[in-house]
C-alpha cells in the first residue's frame, strides 16, 4: 500500500485562509451591491409612490369640484318661472387673497426674468452675427 503525504499543518492553515479571505471579500462585494441596489431600489419607489400621490390627489381633488357643481341662479331662473334670490359669491379670506396674489406676483416675475434672459441671448446673436459678415 502506498501511503499518500499529509500537507503540513502551516501549508493547509495558509491555502486555507487565503480561501477564507477570497470568500470574504466575495462576500462583502456581493453584500455592498446589495446596499446599493436596495438603496437605488428604495429612491426609486419613493419618487413612484410621490408621483403616484401627486396624481391622485390632482384628479381627486379635480373630480370633487366637478360634483359640487351646481347650477348657477340664472341657469335655475331660466329652467324655471321661480324668482330666485341670487347670493353674491364668497371672497376668499383676506390672508389667502394676500397668499395666492403673492404668488401669482412670484410666478410672473420669474416669467419675465426668462423672457429677459431670452431676448438678451438673441440681441447678443444678432451683434455678434453683425460683427462677423464682411461689409462689402
Amino acid at each position: 500500500m502506498e501511503t499518500k503525504k499529509k500537507p503540513s499543518k502551516q501549508t493547509l492553515t495558509g491555502s486555507f485562509a487565503k480561501q477564507v479571505d477570497k470568500y470574504e471579500t466575495m462576500i462583502d462585494n456581493q453584500i455592498t451591491k446589495i446596499k446599493e441596489n436596495a438603496a437605488f431600489g428604495g429612491a426609486m419607489a419613493l419618487a413612484g409612490g410621490i408621483a403616484f400621490a401627486t396624481v391622485y390627489w390632482l384628479t381627486k381633488s379635480r373630480s370633487h369640484k366637478k360634483e359640487k357643481k351646481l347650477l348657477e341662479p340664472a341657469e335655475i331662473a331660466a329652467a324655471s318661472n321661480l324668482p330666485v334670490v341670487v347670493k353674491p359669491r364668497k371672497e376668499l379670506h383676506p390672508v389667502l387673497q394676500i397668499f395666492w396674489e403673492s404668488i401669482a406676483m412670484f410666478l410672473l416675475a420669474i416669467a419675465k426674468e426668462k423672457i429677459l434672459e431670452y431676448l438678451e441671448k438673441i440681441e447678443k446673436k444678432a451683434n455678434t452675427s453683425e460683427k462677423e459678415e464682411p461689409s462689402v
